[in-house]
């Protein structure tokens, strides 16, 4: 029982060293380096090489193949995850609103008005509430009225306004923000990564195992 748990101990310092330095590395290099993997497989078999002492066979290599494969995915997520938050705080950084947004906020509000007093809106064809994106989806008289409205607001409300905008977009793609971060890690493996994985694990267990494996 003492043996087997300086094998996990050594498991986890290996993995865990491996884990942040490759976590590290991708997001110095912004890139992610895949032959890391094996370094991380050779790095905890060593590990629980050293912790087992005279102990050799199956049990030793089978641990560190487990340690190895939790801090291979634990590094490749993290390395991901400090990528992706970068990303994401360079995007939110540079959210920028113009005159042209602010007056499509303003025709939103106009649609809005006009639906809850019953007016009807003649939109041009293949537009609507859902898919307008830019002023000239609108109707001819919203888009006019909107500009209007827009330009006749005073500065320092412009001011106000456009911050609030901006804070409200932020906050829309913060709120993306975990299902983005999976998606992008989920998306991230290759058959290459794969492969590497493959021969990290046992990497990891040829030489935690202390077995000689005949090619």
């Amino acid at each position: 029982m003492i043996h087997q748990l300086k094998w996990v101990v050594a498991g986890v310092i290996g993995g865990a060293v491996g884990a942040w330095a490759w976590a590290a590395i991708t997001y110095w290099t912004h890139h992610e380096v895949g032959w890391i993997a094996l370094g991380i497989g050779v790095l905890v078999g060593m590990a629980v090489r050293m912790a087992a002492g005279n102990i050799r066979g199956w049990a030793p290599g089978i641990t560190a193949a487990i340690f190895s494969f939790l801090a291979i995915i634990g590094g490749k997520y993290v390395g991901t995850k400090l990528l992706f938050d970068l990303e994401l705080l360079n995007l939110t950084n540079d959210v920028r609103v113009t005159d042209e947004e602010m007056a499509v906020v303003q025709a939103m509000k106009i649609i809005q008005e006009r639906d809850v007093a019953g007016e009807p809106v003649n939109w041009p064809p293949g537009q609507s509430a859902t898919t307008a994106k830019q002023l000239s989806d609108f109707p001819v008289d919203v888009a006019t009225e909107a500009r209007t409205r827009w330009n006749s607001t005073p500065p320092g409300e412009h001011f106000n306004q456009k911050k609030a905008r901006k804070e409200e977009l932020r906050s829309k793609i913060r709120a993306n923000a975990d299902d983005l971060r999976m998606a992008a890690f989920t998306q991230s493996f290759s058959p290459v990564y794969g492969l590497f994985f493959l021969l990290a694990i046992l990497s990891a267990f040829k030489i935690a195992s202390g077995l000689a494996i005949k090619d």
